[in-house]
């Protein structure tokens, strides 16, 4: 039997999981039920608050987040609970189509005394440093492993190795007077971070804690079910697969998938323009399970094109199956559109992205009118 891997959104993680699922042979099956459907135990609200667990004993981070369509904006503050030698700090993470924006360690300085011999324990300021690469603890944290051909980690630079001003120790709150703000919509990572001067030496011990899921971006619309009297904009259906797309399916390779996460940024030769990126998962329907597609699509630049992928469904036999045409409707860069996509043919899901116009049918319906696509891909 195949297998298609479920997906579970906790706290902290975001756990690939697998289930069986049935052949199309099965009979028709009505959409899930909303509990039955992936649910994101992680907030999905465009504005929240969070406070950092499974940290350190004596130290507590938190603060609060908004995010629109271009950017993330966090507003934060570090708790320390005791004077131990060593300093709370915090560190965020915000990713979009496997792409990580890491934003350095944020700490407390020390504030001078007044009559300028010493300092007092408590804070006066702030710094931010490199820190750790929390890059690689997100990766493999999901199981993104395999070669990404046009990922992009952002790493923090710092304008100064060592701060002239001692580190703050003792019971205090501070709160960061600047936001920290990310490009990077999809997700936002936080983890504590100790950090102490070392001795004799320029720089700096740093001790990290766990990684905090505080954000995960909403999956998106359902698309998939025959329903005359909804469309959801930017989605089109074709009942049978097209010459030169059955022809793909026959050249497809297995993208070079991780628990059946995808993106077309893993694969050379794709269209420049669009990065589409997902998740397989499944939803339990009576005795079997209903494959789910997480789509993301993400138009890079504002280019007068609009950013589209297909997902290509069949059984054994391509003539048996369809194709689901998602898209942005809008040009703009940087920013992307989610949908949840299924159907009835559950056997192979394959995907491809493009680049095009939108467009009308004769019945006056929005389309999107491919002029460039890359390779298909094998999803399952």
């Amino acid at each position: 039997m195949q297998r298609i891997a479920t997906i579970v959104l906790t706290t902290g993680s975001l756990i690939l999981g697998t289930g069986a699922f049935a052949t199309a042979a099965q009979a028709k099956v009505e959409p899930p039920a909303p509990s039955e459907r992936p649910a994101a135990a992680v907030p999905s609200k465009p504005k929240g608050s969070f406070t950092t667990k499974k940290g350190f004993k004596y130290v507590e981070a938190g603060g609060s987040y908004s995010v629109t369509a271009d950017k993330i904006t966090v507003k934060f503050k570090v708790k320390d609970k005791k004077r131990d030698g060593w300093t709370p700090g915090v560190q965020f993470a915000a990713i979009e189509a496997w792409d990580i924006d890491d934003s350095g360690v944020h700490f407390v300085t020390a504030k001078a005394r007044g009559n300028g011999r010493g300092t007092t324990p408590g804070p006066g300021g702030s710094g931010t440093i490199e820190g750790p690469p929390i890059n690689k603890d997100i990766n493999n944290n999901q199981g993104y492993k395999q070669k990404c051909y046009t990922c992009k980690v952002k790493r923090y630079k710092p304008k100064k190795k060592v701060y002239k001003n001692p580190l703050a120790d003792g019971k205090y709150t501070y709160k960061f007077k600047a936001s920290w703000k990310s490009a990077y919509t999809e997700g936002l990572f936080v983890r504590e971070i100790l950090i102490k001067k070392k001795k004799g030496k320029k720089g700096y011990t740093v001790k990290k804690g766990a990684l905090n899921f505080v954000y995960f971006a909403p999956l998106g619309k359902l698309v998939g079910f025959d329903n005359p009297n909804v469309r959801v904009p930017g989605t089109q259906k074709a009942a049978k697969l097209s010459a030169a797309e059955r022809a793909g399916i026959a050249r497809a390779k297995d993208a070079p998938l991780k628990a059946y996460s995808y993106s077309t940024a893993t694969t050379p030769g794709q269209p420049s323009g669009v990065t589409a990126w997902g998740i397989v998962t499944g939803a339990k329907e009576n005795d079997f399970i209903r494959p789910l597609v997480v789509v993301r699509i993400r138009d890079d630049k504002t280019d007068k094109r609009i950013a589209a992928v297909k997902i290509l469904y069949t059984n054994d036999d391509p003539n048996d199956g369809e194709v689901w045409t998602l898209w942005k409707t809008k040009d703009k860069g940087g920013q992307f559109v989610s949908f949840l996509s299924t159907s009835n043919f559950r056997k192979h899901m394959y995907f491809q992205s493009c680049v095009g116009r939108n467009g009308t049918n004769d019945q006056g319906q929005p389309t999107f009118i491919a002029t460039n696509c890359g390779e298909v891909l094998r999803g399952y």
